[in-house]
């Protein structure tokens, strides 16, 4: 009965009923976890990619964290969320405007399937998968693009293994040429995006 409801108020973009559903459902799927014995409950895959993408259109930032504490809560243990849950998510944090969290979101997209070798090339593709992020990045113009440019910058001199300022002032000209050539790649995307609106 919950699914239906929580499915009908998604269709409809009706992001406050569908919130109360997948609250319900996630407290549901609690309740059966500290149960003795402890049941498995778990919510269908659809539904939460159906409330991720509710949450791009209806900027519900609510529905966004809940959808995603039913999957994690649905799925076993070891195993991870889907890459259309993930683009998802992505697309859902770009759509609210919360670049950070959309890119902290790629980054451990990228952490649990870049590596593999059956990943599809288009899945990391900023003209098709990651297209809204790219369009999200381009709203305000260049100022955007600089200061997601520079966050890029920033995480990867605070990542990078230098263990005394020394090493990092060798490496600070490289760093400026990244910073230049994320510049230049992230322009280069605005551009594109602004051709195929």
């Amino acid at each position: 009965m919950c699914n239906t409801i929580a499915d009908v108020a998604l269709q409809a973009d009706n992001s406050k009923l569908a919130y109360y559903a997948l609250e319900f459902l996630y407290r549901w799927i609690h309740h059966g976890e500290i149960a003795r014995p402890p049941t498995h409950l778990s919510v269908d895959k659809g539904l939460v990619v159906s409330a991720l993408g509710a949450t791009a259109r209806t900027y519900n930032s609510n529905l966004l964290d809940v959808s995603w504490s039913i999957l994690r809560r649905s799925l076993p243990q070891k195993r991870v969320p889907s890459p259309e849950t993930y683009l998802a998510k992505i697309y859902a944090y770009a759509s609210i405007g919360n670049l950070q969290r959309a890119f902290a979101t790629l980054n451990e997209f990228e952490t649990v399937y870049g590596r593999t070798t059956a990943t599809d090339s288009d899945l990391f593709s900023p003209f098709t998968s990651l297209h809204p992020l790219v369009v999200a990045c381009c709203r305000n113009g260049f100022s955007t693009l600089d200061q997601v440019s520079l966050r890029f910058f920033f995480k990867i001199i605070l990542t990078s293994p230098c263990n005394s300022y020394l090493e990092y002032l060798k490496e600070d000209y490289l760093s400026q040429i990244l910073l230049v050539k994320l510049r230049v790649c992230f322009r280069i995307a605005f551009i594109l995006t602004l051709h195929s609106i």
